[in-house]
C-alpha cells in the first residue's frame, strides 16, 4: 500500500499539500496529523482518496509512537512525507514567552527528528521528503531570534539528508517567504508591525513550486520573488547584519 504521510496538515501548507496530492491519485491512502480535530474530520469527508487521521500535537512523542506503529502493522510504503507541523511567534527575545520558545524548539526542531525516525524505514526508492523550512533559516533575524534558529536547524538537516538519502529519496527543504496561512498571523500576535515584504504567497502556490521542485531533484524550493532574493543575498550579507535587519528594519 502506497500512502502520503502530512503532519501540519489541518491548515496552511499542510492543507494545501493534502488538497494537492489528492489530486494526483497516486497513492492508497494520505495520513494526517494535526490537533484540529474538526479539520481532521472535514478532510476525511472532502477527499476521494482514503485519509487516516492521527490526531494530536507533535510535540508529544505519542503522536510519533502512533505512526510508528501504524506503518508497522500495515507494512504500508511512503510516497510522499510532508513535515509541515510547525510554530513561529516574532518579538523581542527578553519579551517573548519562555514557554513559547521552548515550544517552538520543540515543535520546529524534535518533533522533526522524531517524525522522520518513524517515516524514513517506510520510504525507499522514489520516495519524496518535503521539509518545511523558512527563509528566515538562511540568517540570523533579530526579532524571530529563535524561530529563526529552529529553522536553520531544519534547513540543514534537510540538506543533509538529501545527500544522505540521495538518491533513492528526494529531498526537498521548502523555503518559503510570508505564507497566507494561520501561521503567519499567530507569528505576529506580540504585536509587532512588520514593515517590509508584507506581500504574502499563497499556500497552493508554496505546493505546487515544491512539487515541481522535488520532480527536478531541486535541493530547496522558493516560493515567490522575496524567498529567492533571500536565498540569494544571504551569501553576502554578514550574519551581524542580517540579525540587525531584523531588529531594525522588519519590523518597528
Amino acid at each position: 500500500m502506497k500512502i502520503a504521510l502530512i503532519t501540519g496538515a489541518t491548515s496552511g501548507i499542510g492543507y494545501a499539500f493534502v488538497e494537492h496530492i489528492d489530486t494526483l491519485s497516486e497513492v492508497d491512502e494520505i495520513w494526517v496529523s494535526g490537533r484540529r480535530i474538526t479539520v481532521l474530520e472535514k478532510i476525511q469527508s472532502s477527499c476521494k482518496t482514503r485519509i487516516r487521521t492521527f490526531p494530536g500535537d507533535c510535540t508529544t512523542k505519542a503522536v510519533g509512537h502512533e505512526i510508528e506503529h501504524a506503518l508497522h502493522t500495515t507494512k504500508a510504503c511512503i510516497s510522499y512525507l510532508v513535515i509541515s507541523a510547525g510554530m513561529g511567534k516574532a518579538g523581542p527575545f527578553r519579551q517573548s514567552s519562555y514557554t513559547d520558545q521552548l515550544t517552538m524548539v520543540d515543535l520546529n526542531c524534535r518533533a522533526v527528528v522524531d517524525i522522520i525516525h518513524c517515516a524514513l524505514p517506510a520510504m525507499g526508492k522514489g520516495s519524496t521528503l518535503f521539509l518545511l523550512s523558512s527563509i528566515a533559516g538562511f540568517s540570523p533575524l533579530g526579532n524571530y531570534a529563535v524561530y529563526a534558529a529552529s529553522k536553520a536547524f531544519t534547513t540543514s538537516l534537510g540538506i543533509s539528508l538529501r545527500e544522505e538519502l540521495r538518491p533513492d529519496i528526494t529531498v526537498v527543504t521548502v523555503t518559503p517567504s510570508s505564507v497566507d496561512t494561520p501561521f503567519h498571523r499567530i507569528s505576529k500576535s506580540t504585536g509587532i508591525k512588520k514593515r517590509y515584504f508584507t506581500q504574502k504567497t499563497a499556500p497552493e502556490k508554496v505546493v505546487q513550486k515544491a512539487f515541481a521542485d522535488g520532480q527536478k531533484h531541486h535541493a530547496y524550493s522558493c516560493a515567490g520573488r522575496v524567498a529567492i532574493a533571500v536565498r540569494v543575498l544571504h551569501r553576502c550579507i554578514p550574519n551581524h547584519l542580517a540579525a540587525l535587519l531584523g531588529c531594525r528594519a522588519l519590523y518597528r
